[in-house]
């Protein structure tokens, strides 16, 4: 601050400013919020539509998927076990 009359305006416009930018995140937060609630009613309309269309929804009941990913996890978990049974620990 200068410590004239001046700070009186640069206080004013810092002001200013900072109800301005927090106006701009208020309204960024609610255009956010409504894109959030357009997108779930688009995604629930599309389930619908595709149920009445007889199309599967999710996972079929009662099959198992593996993953290359997580066949390979299991033979290292499998071997280590072996290894720390077989070692007494």
């Amino acid at each position: 601050m200068t410590g004239t009359n001046v700070d009186l305006i640069l206080e004013g416009i810092n002001k200013y400013l900072l109800s301005l930018a927090k106006e701009q995140i208020r309204i960024a937060f609610e255009q956010a919020e409504k894109e959030v609630l357009d997108l779930h009613q688009r995604t629930s309309e599309g389930i619908k539509t595709a149920k009445l269309n007889g199309k599967q929804i999710g996972r079929i009941k009662g099959n198992k998927y593996t993953t290359k990913k997580e066949t390979a996890a299991k033979k290292i978990i499998l071997k280590n076990s072996k290894y720390i049974l077989n070692s007494g620990i």
